[in-house]
């Protein structure tokens, strides 16, 4: 948990770690991906 937030948002590692737990059926996995403005990286 600390590793995903300490490279991501907090309800962006939120939702990741709520989908650990969930059986995925099909052929594709769930994209984490959130358009971000004003965005500065240090």
């Amino acid at each position: 948990e600390r590793l995903l937030l300490s490279v991501l948002p907090k309800h962006v590692a939120a939702e990741i770690r709520e989908d650990l737990g969930a059986v995925v059926t099909g052929q594709f996995k769930k994209i984490y991906m959130s358009r971000h403005e004003n965005v500065r990286y240090v």
